[in-house]
């Protein structure tokens, strides 16, 4: 199974933290992940606010970027993208959100349905350990691409090929219960 055919991210930001957010794009491009940034895919004379709608409710995975930079904001689009995942993931199910911390921060507690919130949502803290962090978010996808609820059902018998690296990012061989092999050879 190809991630290539399978993942597709919508990455969730604001503008202040666009050189991190650009960081965590590239990983995921070099593993062979399409992403959906509004600066690279919104262009003059698209009705921007369809384009991202329409995006979100097309993607796989929802990777919502929090940072302190982002509770400093008074208002910023990025809540109704939230939203918009929020509903999709309820409605559709096919969709799966992953919090992400910039720094240290909370996660807004947005109301997910069934008395959940986004806090009880497994984040993934990029702050502490970059690289930690990216692979994190590489399992989830690897591991979540391949579940049934992405309409996959014979998925959990066949996850034993799937070997993604990204520079110096590995992650391989995905055994039969789900778990995953990971390993880092990270050099500055």
């Amino acid at each position: 199974m190809s991630l290539k055919n399978n993942a597709y991210a919508f990455i969730s930001y604001i503008r202040d933290d666009k050189n991190r957010v650009d960081q965590l794009k590239e990983h995921l491009v070099d593993a062979g992940i399409k992403v959906w940034i509004d600066r690279n895919e919104l262009i003059p004379g698209m009705f921007w606010k369809e384009a991202i709608h329409q995006s979100i409710i097309n993607g796989t995975f929802f990777i919502a970027c929090f940072s302190l930079l982002y509770y400093k904001r008074e208002k910023t689009y990025m809540n109704d993208e939230i939203q918009i995942a929020i509903d999709t993931m309820n409605q559709l199910k096919k969709m799966r959100f992953i919090p992400v911390k910039l720094s240290k921060c909370d996660i807004p507690a947005f109301s997910v349905g069934h008395n959940k919130t986004l806090l009880d949502i497994q984040s993934v803290d990029l702050y502490n350990d970059w690289h930690k962090g990216v692979r994190n978010i590489l399992s989830a996808i690897v591991h979540q691409s391949q579940s049934p609820v992405n309409g996959n059902e014979n998925s959990q018998k066949n996850r034993s090929s799937v070997y993604i690296k990204t520079g110096n990012i590995s992650i391989g061989n995905v055994n039969n219960v789900g778990e995953f092999n990971v390993s880092s050879n990270i050099s500055y």
